[in-house]
């Protein structure tokens, strides 16, 4: 399953809401729990802009746009519905990025069943300090790859 589909710059623009430079690129939806509807769109850019660091080395800069205003979302597979999320039992694995979650949701449903062994979240940004879950009893991992 790939929810993921391709922009030219023109389309990427539109999505994220900018004006000039080339916006080609990964165009990523976000969905509710349980829904099939998109809820908000992530732009990753083919070629983004570059910077130099403090050490004089040239990066990528504004790699992963949102739509102006938008602030972080955690990322889920599209199809996860609430009863995964309210799971109990059901161990929950942190890591950045809709691609790692969406491997590591492979890996999950890798020759099971129904069910998956574990449930991948998805953060765009780095947490830090120890995970928190509400179900203190269900284990929380966070991996950064």
């Amino acid at each position: 399953m790939c929810p993921f589909a391709t922009s030219g710059f023109h389309d990427g623009r539109e999505i994220v809401g900018r004006r000039g430079g080339n916006y080609a690129g990964i165009i990523i939806p976000y969905f509710l729990p349980g829904s099939d509807r998109v809820r908000e769109y992530r732009l990753r850019r083919d070629q983004p802009d570059l910077e130099y660091d403090s050490a004089g080395n040239l990066k990528p800069r504004q790699k992963y746009l949102s739509p102006p205003g938008r602030s972080n979302m955690l990322y889920l597979v599209p199809g996860v519905g609430p009863s995964l999320l309210n799971d109990p039992e059901l161990s929950i694995i942190v890591t950045e990025g809709q691609f790692k979650t969406l491997a590591l949701w492979r890996l999950a449903n890798h020759a099971s069943s129904n069910r998956p062994r574990f449930l991948p979240l998805g953060s765009p940004v780095s947490i830090t300090g120890a995970a928190r879950s509400e179900r203190q009893s269900v284990p929380t991992a966070v991996v950064w790859m």
